[in-house]
């Protein structure tokens, strides 16, 4: 569907959607991943249709992008910009992992596994935005929204290394590590705990001169 004047009903989404997640969390119950999915589509959509196509955008710039929210209808594409396929990737921030009797832990975000068409063939699109959502104790708010926008350049940095799924990529963004980590866990947090990585989570948090160089 065409965004028009959305922002809105877009925080009525957010608001209700956290009502259910924080409800299964009360009740025990493990909260489903589509709920997170879409309330990062929500949260991204806000944004992009303030940024680029909202009216104060309109009379700013004389320039207003049409935007297209598909949700989960589509494996890859859950938003457009004129012609720009956008592919929102959420995943809810968890506990740092360590040990209970021995000194290592190490904390990271991780993007959820991404099927390979997103990068290749007819569904391929040409920005992954991963959101990680930083819940409070009774996960009733959001604490903190990080946003990391990645472009064609950066596709190859997706890898299929530790990736439980045949085929598919992920990227993690190593936060800290403390302590000597069992060997398969430090060969994990090793991949990714390089510079090069560091460098680039750093540049695409919040970039949206990514989105906006490509319209």
């Amino acid at each position: 569907m065409m965004i028009e004047n959305k922002s809105g009903d877009y925080n009525r989404l957010i608001k209700k959607t956290l009502e259910f997640i924080a409800l299964y969390y009360e009740h025990g119950l493990q909260v489903p991943d589509n709920l997170i999915q879409n309330i990062g589509d929500f949260i991204i959509a806000k944004k992009l249709y303030r940024r680029f196509s909202s009216p104060h955008i309109h009379r700013l710039t004389n320039q207003r992008h049409n935007i297209f929210y598909h949700g989960r209808q589509k494996l890859n594409l859950n938003i457009e910009i004129n012609n720009l396929k956008i592919k929102v990737e959420t995943q809810k921030k968890h506990p740092p992992e360590k040990s209970s009797n021995k000194p290592w832990e190490y904390d990271l975000e991780k993007l959820n596994p991404i099927s390979p068409t997103a990068f290749v063939g007819k569904d391929k699109v040409d920005i992954i935005i991963g959101v990680i959502l930083y819940f409070n104790d009774d996960h009733s708010e959001i604490e903190k929204e990080v946003i990391y926008i990645f472009n064609k350049n950066d596709f190859k940095y997706f890898k299929n290394d530790f990736c439980p799924i045949e085929d598919y990529k992920t990227i993690a963004h190593i936060l800290y590590v403390k302590g000597e980590l069992p060997i398969e866990k430090k060969r994990k947090v090793d991949f990714y705990n390089k510079s090069i990585y560091k460098n680039l989570f750093l540049k695409s948090e919040n970039n949206w001169e990514k989105i906006k160089s490509l319209l």
